[in-house]
């Protein structure tokens, strides 16, 4: 995938933020943005993403896929896929994934996904975010994610420098959603599902309305929704929300 379509920048507020203004003055499908450090990254559910110089990927894709609008919730799911994939090919790592936008390794979050619809008369667009945790951070980082957060390396890997990691998660990503628009959802579902590292483990589950269910993960359906089964034996369908792994 030609680098010149991958926009490099040394500091951003919010390579989200960047992509979507690029898209509105009409970027075009694939375009993107690497950023080495952001100011307010932003992650899933009004999170922010924290984005030190030197310790991390943070990037941003414009898509415009051919897929009627009601499919794009889909997209985080692909992306995490894409992701994996770009990871294990360039680096031999085997992140695992949790539903819907997050990636583990050693079971710790490594990376996450946040995946934005703009939906217009003149024409819709998505701007996939990536944030990954490269190498541990040269300071302590905020203590709400103190002890919580992984690194793919424990030092610097200088052969994997992030623009050619997310040079290879950008070609992962564009081939999928070309995968995605002419032969459908089945064997994107087949990849994560192979990924799911939260498959029989205990998660809980906070539901928009304050609502809050803890279950045994049996994985995503067909749609992609998060089969959670709760003590007493009901399914729950999940599509939103917030799941983390349920403390024992």
């Amino acid at each position: 995938m030609p680098m010149t379509r991958i926009h490099i920048i040394a500091e951003t507020e919010s390579t989200n933020d960047d992509a979507l203004k690029m898209a509105r003055h009409g970027a075009e499908h694939g375009a993107a943005v690497l950023a080495f450090s952001q100011f307010h990254g932003r992650g899933r559910l009004g999170k922010t993403w924290y984005s030190p110089a030197g310790a991390g990927l943070y990037g941003s894709i414009v898509l415009r896929p051919r897929l009627d609008r009601t499919l794009y919730p889909r997209l985080t799911l692909l992306a995490g896929v894409a992701v994996a994939l770009a990871l294990e090919e360039r680096t031999g790592l085997a992140p695992r994934l949790k539903w819907p936008n997050d990636l583990y390794l050693n079971d710790r979050k490594c990376g996450g996904i946040l995946t934005e619809a703009v939906l217009t008369g003149t024409g819709d667009y998505v701007v996939v975010g990536i944030g990954i945790n490269l190498v541990q951070f040269s300071a302590p980082p905020p203590e709400e994610i103190r002890g919580k957060v992984g690194t793919l390396w424990r030092s610097n890997a200088p052969e994997q420098r992030p623009e050619f990691l997310f040079a290879a998660i950008h070609k992962q990503l564009l081939r999928l959603v070309r995968e995605y628009e002419t032969r459908g959802f089945a064997r994107i579902i087949a990849l994560w599902r192979s990924r799911d590292g939260f498959c029989g483990r205990r998660l809980a589950w906070a539901a928009p309305n304050s609502a809050k269910i803890t279950g045994t993960s049996h994985g995503i359906d067909e749609e992609g929704d998060l089969l959670l089964v709760d003590e007493k034996h009901r399914t729950h369908k999940i599509n939103c929300g917030d799941v983390q792994p349920a403390a024992i």
